[in-house]
């Protein structure tokens, strides 16, 4: 007989102590897989709720940019509607309805005026561009989630002459 040769002989028979061996065996193994199922279950569901999150954050930033545009477009400091508080507004009532805005009531700024663009000092002749201060606050109530952005707006040419006396 060659040595690669050679005859295993198994039992069918299975000893008393072995039994309660392959019970517990088994067991095991079936925990260890439930866990790492559990596991792989949690992971998974945690990275779609960060990406809902994250969705609802732009959505949110993106709401605020909407309120801000709409502020710069209808801002006048000569008209007082301009200036009030706007509540909670939707941005796109078709397409993405649970994007919301709100304004604060528009404010002269602390902040020195700015020469308009493209002009020095002395040569625009006391003309400027007058700041405002404004908080816009965007949110998404679809993933829960809310943006806040001090921004500044500046109004002009204006005769600084008149504005800070």
């Amino acid at each position: 007989m060659n040595i690669f040769q050679s005859k295993i002989i198994f039992s069918n028979k299975v000893l008393r102590s072995e039994k309660g061996f392959i019970l517990l065996v088994a067991i095991i193994a079936c925990v260890i897989l439930m866990g790492l199922g559990i596991l792989i279950f949690w992971s998974s569901n945690e990275d779609l709720r960060t990406s809902v999150v994250s969705l609802g954050e732009k959505r949110a930033l993106a709401a605020v940019e909407s309120g801000y545009h709409l502020t710069v477009q209808n801002f006048d400091p000569l008209i007082p509607s301009t200036l009030a508080a706007v509540d909670w507004m939707t941005v796109d009532p078709t397409y993405d309805p649970k994007s919301q805005y709100k304004r604060a009531s528009v404010q002269g700024s602390s902040f020195a005026a700015l020469p308009p663009p493209g002009f020095s000092m002395e040569s625009s002749a006391g003309f400027g561009m007058a700041r405002y201060d404004v908080t816009i606050s965007g949110r998404n109530t679809e993933a829960k989630t809310e943006q806040q952005v001090d921004v500044g707006v500046a109004y002009g040419p204006v005769d600084l002459s008149l504005v800070y006396k």
